[in-house]
């Protein structure tokens, strides 16, 4: 996407329009996922703490955000890129991620 299209090409606002609705996409099924991972006992401790390790990824990431763009040579487009691999390494880590359907509510 990044690489396609500049800030300043009428593609532009749409195309970031789709990758803000589907980068928003985790905001309804997460909460929900999460504690049905986690024993009953410790669920609400699992889950607050399986959301606050992204949050805390997320500072990280900004306040690195500047390192990357003078590495990167301060294109735009490769920070871009290279920030929308965490989205690529998400969709892969789901298929490990345990199923709950079956599950009781005590395990």
């Amino acid at each position: 996407m990044f690489q396609l299209t500049a800030p300043l090409e009428p593609a532009f606002l749409p195309v970031v329009f789709a990758q803000g609705l589907v980068a928003t996409l985790f905001f309804g099924w997460l909460p929900l996922y999460l504690p049905e991972v986690f024993p009953t006992a410790v669920r609400a401790t699992g889950s607050g703490l399986a959301m606050n390790t992204g949050r805390f990824a997320t500072a990280v990431g900004v306040l690195v955000a500047g390192a990357i763009f003078s590495v990167l040579g301060g294109s735009y487009p490769m920070v871009g890129s290279f920030g929308a691999l965490i989205y690529a390494l998400g969709m892969i880590a789901v298929w490990w991620a345990p199923e709950t359907d079956k599950r009781t509510l005590e395990d």
